[in-house]
């Protein structure tokens, strides 16, 4: 199992500051028309996808050995008209049956290590739910269509309007406006919605350690970045 954090584009960077944010995912994405290991190391694969780019590949040897993962293991796969990423996919699924290993891409770093070391690494991010949250307006005394006295006052020659009653006077015109607190049921609901179906065992609620706290139009999330990656859309795999 392997995924790719993938980079965002700074609204308004000059290209050339856009290409070095991201230059890791670029060189992930680049087409190769074969690729080919046989019974070569680990290693030799970091150094291939090293070659493919000026990036750093980074592999956090530490947590990989505690889990019998080095540079010295074996990779035998052949790819055609792929991409780099898929390769590096490829070659991380073969390192473990047990522990999943994952990569990130940032920047100009490809960082390699196992799904419980990235986990361990929690991140703070609010997200905004404002869009999520919206309310149909309440309207009192709106108008009334009357089809038999508009009818009535054809035949009669005289003109009655179609229209009767109010114009439409909204109701709780400050509703949108008021501060929402922890317990809004929207809030409510789209927290549970998360927790149930992103990794529950993850969360507080279920005892693990990442959290969701609502505030306002907002939620407050602290999780590792594979549960932010799939809380944007962005986990590629």
């Amino acid at each position: 199992m392997a995924g790719v954090a993938l980079a965002q584009e700074s609204e308004g960077a000059p290209p050339s500051a856009v290409r070095q944010h991201n230059l890791a995912v670029s060189v992930l994405r680049q087409h190769v028309d074969i690729a080919e290991f046989q019974d070569q190391t680990f290693e030799e694969v970091l150094d291939w996808i090293r070659d493919q780019g000026p990036i750093n590949v980074v592999a956090q040897w530490r947590a990989l050995e505690a889990e019998g993962i080095g540079p010295d293991n074996f990779i035998s796969l052949e790819l055609r008209d792929t991409t780099v990423g898929d390769v590096l996919i490829e070659a991380v699924d073969q390192l473990s049956d047990v522990s999943p290993v994952l990569f990130r891409a940032s920047g100009n770093t490809v960082k390699i290590s196992t799904k419980a070391d990235f986990d361990r690494k929690m991140e703070l991010r609010v997200y905004n739910v404002t869009d999520l949250l919206i309310r149909i307006k309440n309207f009192t005394e709106s108008p009334r269509i009357d089809i038999e006295q508009a009818s009535q006052g054809g035949q009669q020659g005289g003109q009655q309007p179609l229209f009767s009653g109010g114009g439409g006077q909204e109701q709780d015109d400050d509703e949108d406006d008021r501060q929402l607190d922890e317990d809004d049921p929207g809030l409510v609901k789209l927290r549970e919605v998360i927790e149930d179906t992103i990794e529950p065992e993850a969360w507080d609620t279920y005892g693990g350690k990442a959290s969701i706290r609502p505030w306002d139009r907002s939620l407050i999330v602290t999780a590792p970045l594979e549960i932010h990656e799939k809380i944007n859309g962005a986990f590629v795999r």
